[in-house]
């Protein structure tokens, strides 16, 4: 322990002492990895060391590895730096293992409670970027401070955003630490940046939000390189200073192609930012703009981001937008339409879409009936019950899911109505799945009491349901189906007793059986008979 007081007592940089400390707490502990720094006269032993471990990689699950980053920790920086002497240059040998070591490194330091192990890891990787001159190595060395690099190492890094194979991965890295200080190396560079440099500076500074930036990047989004032009337009954008509206609506003006596109992109971008910072009328100018004129070319799904732009600014208030955008001849922005029309709640608002609906194209009415069935307001059930007579099909067919999801039981006679009275199999079917989802009794006994009217196809389906159901209190009912005169509606019957027939029943089934037609329905009656006696209390 006095060794231990006079390291702390002494005047040793606090990374020093760190190493001193850690090295006696591993050797008093009989760990087998000792620390050795440069000072340390046991270079080899520190090198055959971080070989073996590394010698490790890959890990074999999470606590190898973490057992061994634990052990290069331990080594300090000097352990660090000897992994950083093995990374090779493409093309001259692997490097694998050394290069997975220290990602892995620059990982396990950021870790909670890890603070020391951090700066020790950013300080080190630093000092050997510093002194390493491959360049392909440097950048592989800055990526792992994109990782674990904060203020301490962005000094360091802000000496290589100008250079020609560095400045990404150091824009990337002072980005991703996002402090002032970052934000002040990227404006220092600014001025003297110049072609893809300038662009990863200009759309950093834009990531940041920089005010100090914006008069400088307002210049830019007029350069003739249409890289530096478009990555000046993102930045401005995404600044939402309202100072750049003027260059942004210009932009989508003069650009042609992917270019235009991604300015409309950016225009709607600084019209969310705009209304972030409190200019909510400018942002709904801006969005309703690109909602207008569909002829101006603006993508699709710039225009439905605007639409719900203006949903979330406006919430209630921007109804009349959603119920305008289903005039469009565009699908997309219909379909965006209503979805966004969930959001704005309120029997007022329901009201309004089924006054849109009954003025709509057919295409659309089928559509806004179907988003009323979703919507879940009963208020628009007197609606969608009218409109299981309308005219046109896929209206019938989406007011019948509707009615099921609004009506409930309520629904049920004026849906088993439109399978009555429709011989349409796709209407038919449509009753059939939605009868076949209801929940509780009712269905049953409703469906029982229909099954003597209506067309044969219609019969048929109801029959299907309460075999799907296994509705067996109905037996009877099914039973005296098997003597119609319809061939469907009789095998229909016959195939349904196989999910509802019992012991009780082959008696019946027996006199069915010597009634039967020869052909299909004979051999259902036999399946059943022998299914039924197999599983009886009494099988001979």
């Amino acid at each position: 322990m006095a060794f231990v007081g006079s390291i702390i007592r002494a005047g040793f940089p606090s990374n020093v002492r760190l190493i001193f400390l850690a090295g006696y707490l591993s050797l008093i502990g009989g760990c087998s990895v000792s620390p050795a720094p440069d000072s340390f006269p046991h270079k080899p032993q520190l090198r055959s060391a971080i070989i073996d471990l590394v010698s490790q990689l890959p890990a074999s699950d999470a606590q190898d590895s973490e057992r061994i980053n634990a052990a290069i920790v331990r080594w300090g920086p000097a352990g660090i730096r000897e992994i950083s002497k093995m990374l090779l240059p493409p093309g001259v040998g692997d490097d694998t293992k050394f290069r997975l070591a220290l990602s892995g490194l620059a990982k396990y330091v950021t870790r909670a409670g890890a603070e020391a192990e951090r700066v020790l890891f950013a300080n080190a990787i630093t000092a050997v970027l510093e002194s390493e001159s491959e360049t392909e190595v440097q950048s592989f060395l800055i990526r792992q401070l994109q990782f674990a690099g904060k203020g301490e190492s962005v000094a360091a890094l802000g000496k290589y955003v100008l250079a020609e194979r560095l400045a990404g991965p150091a824009v990337q890295a002072l980005l991703i630490i996002g402090s002032p200080e970052s934000e002040a190396e990227l404006l220092q560079a600014l001025p003297h940046a110049e072609g893809q440099n300038r662009v990863a500076v200009i759309q950093a500074l834009g990531e940041l939000r920089s005010a100090a930036s914006a008069q400088q990047l307002l210049q830019d989004t007029e350069s003739k390189d249409p890289n530096i032009h478009m990555a000046a337009l993102y930045a401005v954008a995404n600044m939402g200073d309202p100072s750049a509206g003027e260059a942004l609506a210009r932009a989508m003006g003069e650009t042609r192609g992917n270019q235009r596109a991604n300015a409309a992109s950016f225009y709607l971008l600084f019209a969310r930012r705009l209304s972030e910072t409190g200019h909510v009328d400018q942002c709904i100018e801006i969005c309703r703009s690109l909602l207008e004129n569909q002829g101006a070319g603006h993508p699709v799904h710039v225009r439905t981001a605007a639409l719900g732009t203006l949903v979330s600014v406006l919430a209630e208030d921007a109804l009349p937008d959603l119920l305008a955008a289903t005039d469009s001849n565009d699908d997309e922005l219909i379909a965006a339409a209503l979805e966004l029309a969930h959001r704005i709640s309120g029997e007022a608002a329901t009201q309004r879409w089924i006054e849109k609906m009954e003025m709509a194209s057919p295409a659309v009415r089928a559509r806004i009936m179907d988003m009323l069935g979703r919507r879940g307001d009963g208020t628009a059930l007197p609606a969608v019950l009218a409109a299981l007579k309308d005219e046109d099909q896929a209206v019938r067919l989406a007011s019948i899911q509707a009615a099921a999801r609004l009506g409930g039981n309520d629904a049920l006679p004026s849906i088993l109505e439109v399978l009555k009275s429709s011989g349409r199999p796709d209407e038919i079917n449509a009753v059939k799945e939605v009868l076949i989802r209801y929940k509780g009794e009712q269905v049953l006994s409703s469906i029982a009491e229909s099954l003597s009217e209506g067309y044969s196809q219609a019969q048929v389906a109801l029959l299907e349901i309460l075999a799907a159901r296994h509705a067996k209190e109905h037996l009877d009912e099914v039973f005296s189906l098997t003597n119609s005169d319809d061939p469907s509606v009789r095998l229909a019957a016959i195939r349904a007793l196989e999910y509802l027939a019992g012991e009780d029943d082959l008696t019946g089934m027996v006199e069915l059986l010597l009634h039967a037609e020869e052909g299909p329905e004979k051999s259902v009656v036999q399946r059943i008979i022998v299914a039924v006696a197999k599983n009886s209390s009494a099988p001979e």
